[in-house]
């Protein structure tokens, strides 16, 4: 029989609350367990069910063993002509420990013109883009009421271990993971800033929050001010002192101004986040890197510049779903998502940070499509800069050095472009913004480009 849930001093409402009549959570069922539970769910369903023998297909896989996590969806999307949302069946397998497998089985409504995402992302340790902690997060969110405190334990443990492992250099990998497994993972799960300084070492727990090239240029600007001793500037004054910057942004700073024509520190630091962009982070462990080191991986995410393309005009409805579906298809080799505009691999070292990589996939295929400009328009001229603005942000507050390529050290990196125009289009750029000048760095034999 499937264990019962095993924390009493839950009590059945907040059960009923945290496993909704719309889901079935069952660990360690056996068949008829399970395809009760599937029937019982889909009792006076129609349509988008789940048949009992792909429901078995799985439930027969579980045993294998290398079982890890599998999810099984009716349908991928809700089609964007639907009036109604579309009610369907979602089912997710998990192996949660030694002698331990969870289903889940789920009703769940998808709004027109969305993707039914999985209940879990089917990733494994196998994967370039397995995180561990990620995996954790996202099983005990579907499963914990079911589960004991050793059974938790026992998870994080392994998380902790297959984390640790991921981020040092590949000749200590055994070594460490031995090592970092050991310390315990009660650590780990006491104290999320620590956790991700295990999966960062040496960045203070941190992981980059978005920031704009503006509200990023801005901060530097008004800290260089405040230093002076003063907590405003005249816009002739930074008309003369930042030329390039006051020309690129006029049109946002002037309205800023007061009733002197002052620019005040408070304005600049209340510039806010580009709107429709977000970023997410990842790893990388592929080819083209600087050093053997692993390196974090700076998506930049353009779904809520699309949404609101799509709001204005709906006739870009398939422009955008040829977007996704060429960085579905790229994802199996390159860091992409499916809103993925491009992204910056960034080596992490003691007290500084490099950026190794700024890479646009969708960008350099649509770039000359006529068709597709309104995506590229949309999204093409800043990107790179926000997404260096946020990896500049970071290593500010983490008081660390900000390097990147310059062009003789990326020409002189095997496997790099060679293109002059990737060059002109996505380094240039940042290196201009963020004043980088030409310095030597005792890792690289030519100069490279960092902070003056």
């Amino acid at each position: 029989m499937a264990r019962d849930y095993v924390r009493p001093g839950i009590g059945r409402k907040l059960l009923r609350e945290l496993v909704p009549n719309n889901r079935r959570v069952l660990i360690n069922p056996d068949w008829d367990d399970l395809s009760n539970a599937l029937a019982a769910l889909q009792k006076r369903c129609r349509k988008h069910t789940i048949p009992a023998p792909a429901l078995r297909r799985l439930y027969d896989a579980t045993a294998e063993e290398d079982f890890f996590i599998r999810s099984l969806e009716v349908a991928d999307s809700c089609p964007w002509h639907f009036k109604y949302d579309l009610i369907s069946t979602r089912v997710a397998a998990m192996r949660l420990g030694e002698g331990l497998t969870a289903f889940v089985l789920e009703r769940t409504n998808t709004r027109p013109g969305d993707t039914v995402d999985p209940l879990i992302h089917g990733l494994t340790p196998d994967d370039v883009d397995f995180n561990a902690g990620d995996w954790l997060e996202a099983t005990l969110l579907l499963v914990w009421p079911f589960l004991t405190d050793v059974d938790i334990e026992q998870m994080e443990g392994w998380a902790a271990a297959e984390s640790m492992s991921r981020y040092v250099v590949e000749r200590d990998k055994k070594r460490a993971q031995k090592r970092e497994a050991a310390r315990g993972s009660r650590r780990v799960a006491a104290d999320r800033r620590r956790f991700m300084a295990a999966l960062l070492p040496g960045c203070q727990g941190r992981l980059p929050q978005i920031v704009g090239e503006l509200q990023e240029r801005l901060a530097i600007i008004a800290d260089e001010i405040t230093a002076e001793g003063r907590s405003e500037i005249p816009w002739s004054e930074a008309k003369k002192r930042w030329p390039g910057l006051t020309m690129k942004f006029k049109d946002e700073l002037i309205p800023r101004l007061d009733a002197r024509n002052y620019l005040t520190v408070a304005d600049m630091t209340a510039v806010e986040r580009p709107s429709g962009l977000s970023i997410s982070a990842g790893r990388w462990t592929g080819a083209q890197r600087q050093f053997r080191a692993s390196q974090l991986v700076l998506r930049v995410n353009a779904r809520g510049c699309f949404e609101e393309l799509l709001r204005n005009d709906p006739t870009v409805r398939p422009l955008i779903d040829r977007w996704t579906s060429l960085n579905k298809g790229l994802g199996r080799v390159h860091p992409l998502t499916d809103w993925t505009v491009g992204w910056l691999r960034v080596h992490i070292g003691e007290g500084w940070v490099f950026i190794d990589e700024i890479q646009s996939d969708p960008l350099e295929t649509f770039r000359q499509s006529a068709e597709m400009a309104p995506l590229v328009d949309a999204v093409s001229p800043n990107w790179h800069l926000h997404g260096a603005a946020t990896i500049h942000r970071w290593a500010r507050e983490m008081e660390f050095g900000f390097f990147m390529h310059s062009r003789e050290s990326l020409l002189a990196k095997p496997g790099a472009t060679k293109s002059q125009r990737k060059w002109k289009t996505y380094y240039h750029p940042v290196a201009k913004a963020f004043g980088l000048s030409s310095v030597p760095h005792p890792a690289f034999r030519t100069p490279i480009l960092g902070d003056a």
